[in-house]
């Protein structure tokens, strides 16, 4: 079944790397294009979301339940400020700027956890590019607020 879906996903790639448009930077309102008119394939398209929404992740959607079941065990292990329940399985298919396809809510907000990593990452990359932070090897104390911790009686 995995190596189905990564054949699904790899076909689509191919797909859309041979379905070379010309590229359209999206402004605040994200244009919309139907998989036809973005020179995709629709039925491999429908594959990749398929697997991906088969492929949700199998923990709580609780995120509190899910928070002291893994991590909430660590050492120092109490959450810091609150915590959201996990929304259905959503996503969207960018395609050269279009939007291609949506599944699920994406316009809702919910945590992040891991990819911050890669997010803040590309963030401190821009910062340091224009100049607004002085040198990579700067504590990150020196850009930031401090961080007050709670006590965990005062966020119940």
């Amino acid at each position: 079944m995995l190596h189905r879906g990564l054949a699904v996903v790899g076909l689509l790639l191919v797909s859309l790397c041979v379905n070379a448009q010309s590229v359209y930077y999206p402004d605040a309102l994200w244009q919309r294009k139907t998989p036809a008119e973005a020179g995709i394939n629709a039925a491999l398209l429908k594959g990749a979301i398929d697997f991906a929404v088969a492929s949700e992740s199998r923990n709580p959607r609780d995120l509190t339940l899910n928070h002291y079941q893994t991590f909430g065990r660590e050492p120092f292990g109490s959450a810091i400020g609150p915590i959201k329940d996990r929304g259905d399985q959503t996503g969207v298919v960018v395609y050269k700027g279009y939007l291609v396809a949506e599944w699920g809510e994406p316009s809702r907000v919910d945590m992040t956890h891991s990819v911050t990593k890669s997010l803040l990452s590309s963030v401190v990359g821009v910062a340091y590019d224009r100049g607004m932070i002085r040198s990579l090897d700067d504590p990150v104390k020196d850009y930031v607020a401090p961080i007050q911790l709670y006590e965990t009686s005062e966020l119940v």
